[in-house]
């Protein structure tokens, strides 16, 4: 009885060790690895187009290291938005199907709603598949299953891919020029010319705010008469002329120039208007 009791038990510990083994293991297959949707290097990328049906073409080039959006604005890129874009040449491909042309009219292929250009590489991103909600994408005459994560990028506005910073990265601010006052940097330290009475470290803190302001958003230039202006001066000379259209809380500073309007979050827009330090206002 006993003896029959241990063969149990050794047989039971058996069974449970094969199950761990096969439960953790990896299989050791190299076909089991999904392949991306495409063996081009994201590096050798020049230019990306986005093209949207009945709404205008984005279009990005490459300038040295920098992407720069060509249409419909002129300026600089969001990197990130970029690498996003990029990143789909790596995306793994999930599953693929023939291209025939009921299969591309079954899957909104044959017009498609967005297509993705990188240089010479099209994708072209049709339906959702409803069993796994990933997306249909034609690709070198292959329907490829993909995550549908990038797809909502591409049917964003344009702004969604510009570059956030309000003054540009390769820039140094000289001065800020405001209605009632000026900030000035001068051998590397910031100094208000105002009648309100301000500590050292707040004006210290208000040119790092301006140096590194970001933007929550952007969007294209509406035409709105201007509150005021503040105009910043860049060490080459250069002068931005930023249009207020919308003050505090929501600080809106438009470049006509650009066609374009920074939204300023709230917490920013407050550190970029000084007062008076409560203690000195106090005494008073």
């Amino acid at each position: 009885m006993q003896s029959r009791f241990i063969i149990n038990l050794i047989l039971l510990l058996i069974i449970v060790g094969i199950s761990l083994y096969l439960t953790f293991t990896p299989p050791d297959d190299e076909g089991s690895e999904t392949a991306a949707i495409s063996d081009v290097p994201a590096e050798q990328i020049r230019t990306i187009r986005i093209e949207r049906k009945d709404r205008q073409a984005i279009h990005f080039s490459k300038d040295g290291d920098t992407w720069m959006m060509r249409s419909p604005f002129e300026v600089k890129a969001r990197p990130q938005r970029i690498e996003t874009l990029l990143g789909l040449l790596a995306t793994p491909s999930v599953d693929q199907l023939d291209a025939g042309d009921a299969a591309l009219d079954r899957m909104n292929l044959q017009t498609p709603e967005v297509t993705l250009r990188l240089d010479d590489e099209v994708f072209a991103f049709g339906d959702v598949n409803p069993l796994d909600q990933t997306r249909y994408v034609l690709y070198r005459d292959t329907i490829h299953l993909i995550n549908d994560h990038l797809y909502p990028q591409l049917t964003t506005g344009a702004g969604f891919f510009i570059d956030t910073k309000v003054v540009p990265d390769d820039a140094n601010i000289s001065m800020v020029q405001y209605p009632q006052f000026r900030l000035l940097r001068q051998e590397g330290q910031w100094q208000l010319e105002s009648a309100l009475d301000i500590s050292d470290e707040r004006v210290q803190q208000l040119g790092r705010v301006w140096s590194e302001l970001r933007a929550g958003n952007v969007r294209a230039y509406e035409p709105l008469e201007p509150l005021y202006e503040i105009s910043v001066t860049l060490d080459n000379g250069e002068v931005i002329d930023y249009a207020v259209v919308s003050d505090l809380p929501t600080l809106i500073l438009a470049r006509p120039d650009l066609k374009l309007q920074y939204h300023i979050p709230e917490y920013l827009s407050e550190q970029l208007f000084p007062r008076e330090d409560i203690d000195t206002a106090g005494a008073e």
